[in-house]
Parts: C-alpha cells; structure tokens; sequence
C-alpha cells in the first residue's frame, strides 16, 4: 500500500514545475514528511508508519529512484497534538522539495493541518481519518476504507454471526470529531434492521469500560462496536 502511496503521491512531480532548490543533486531530490506522534500511546504506529516509507523509498531508490528523483523520508513528531501538527506542517511546507506528506494519523490532527495542506495543494495521504473530517480535503486520500464501508462490514459480520441481536451502541475515546457519527451508525445500524441505542466513552476511572458497558446495556444494548481514537 505505502509503495502505491509514494508513487502516486510523487509521480506528478514530472508532469509538474522543477522542484525549487539550489542546482545539482537538490534539484533530484523529493522530500516525502511523515506528520505523526512517535511518542506517548501513538508511538508505536509512528514507528510502524516510518519504517514502512523508508523501506519502500529505499527500494525505489535502488531502482533509480522515483523517475530519477531520489526519496527522501522526513519524519515528524506531532506527538499528536493539534497545535504541535499545525506548526510542524508549516514549517515542512515551506520546503519546495516536499511534495508528499504523509498524515497526521487522527481526525483532530489532520484537521488541524487541513488548511494548510489544501492551501499548498500537495498530495496528502492520511491512514486514518473520520469521513467527515475528509470532507474539504480535496489534494488529500485516505489508504484505508472509508468509515461508512468499515461499518457496514461490521454490522453484516454481526448480523451473519448473531441473527438474535437487535440492538447495538458504541463505545469510543470522546475524542472529537468523532469517527462514527450518531447519523451514520444509526442510518447503517437501520438499515440492518438493528437500533442504535446510542455511545459510551469510559472516564478516566473506568479504565476497563465496565461502567460504558453499563450505560449501554441499561440503553437496551445488546451488542457493542469498540472504536479507537478517530
């Protein structure tokens, strides 16, 4: 998926102006940036981010590069945090040898900087971002299924392996914007023929969602969706 990512984020740098930059070898180069949190609980999925670019760009570049332009990988800390993610993306694109950036990885992250991105008018692939914070976005994709088709595969999963189930809720972070919208679970929640009794966000004291699981279930919920941060 990433080696798509990079040659259709990059492939238009031909078809485009010369990247700016001193003559010789800068002028070859292509700066992809990876906006992500490698620290705190997101650490894990920054390195995994990483990792992935620079195998596939160093693959590209032992073939020659990317129509003769070298990649190169910049990774970011926006130890997600919207602010940090804005400054950094500012910073990033004022270098005319960027021409991909890759994130951030949250819904309050990428919308933080999806003024910016729109402004510059630069690819963008984002791994994970909530539909309607795509919406507006339009240099920006998504390598990952939308969150309505992530949905309706689970309410057909759960259909098929509990037919006696006939109420469902949701129990997510609170973060906002949310991933799953109330208006979609509940549009795709009826249109299975299940009702939508609602979400649940466990507090700081409910570590193991016990009490979230609760308030669904008095709700009338008989089965749950777990979402992560969006």
């Amino acid at each position: 998926m990433l080696a798509a990512v990079l040659v259709t984020g990059c492939a238009a740098i031909a078809r485009g102006p010369s990247v700016p930059g001193s003559a010789g070898s800068s002028q070859r180069t292509v700066k992809i940036v990876l906006l992500e949190s490698f620290s705190g609980d997101r650490a894990a999925v920054g390195r995994r981010a990483e990792n992935s670019l620079r195998v596939q760009a160093d693959l590209l570049n032992a073939r020659g590069g990317l129509l003769g332009r070298h990649l190169e990988v910049v990774a970011a800390d926006d130890e997600s945090n919207a602010t940090k993610a804005r400054e950094l993306a500012r910073e990033q694109l004022t270098d005319g040898q960027v021409q991909l950036v890759v994130g951030p990885g949250t819904s309050a992250t990428f919308d933080a900087v999806k003024p910016l991105l729109r402004q510059a008018q630069l690819p963008n692939c984002v791994t994970a971002a909530a539909d309607a914070t795509m919406a507006a976005a339009p240099f920006s994709f998504r390598a990952a299924p939308s969150d309505r088709d992530r949905l309706a595969s689970l309410i057909s999963y759960l259909r098929r392996s509990h037919p006696d189930v006939r109420s469902i809720g949701l129990i997510d972070s609170g973060e906002q914007p949310a991933r799953f919208g109330d208006d979609l679970l509940a549009a795709q929640a009826g249109g299975s023929g299940l009702a939508y009794v609602g979400r649940a966000s466990p507090g700081p004291g409910d570590p193991d969602a016990a009490a979230a699981v609760q308030l669904l279930t008095s709700r009338g919920a008989q089965a749950a969706f777990v979402s992560g941060p969006p």
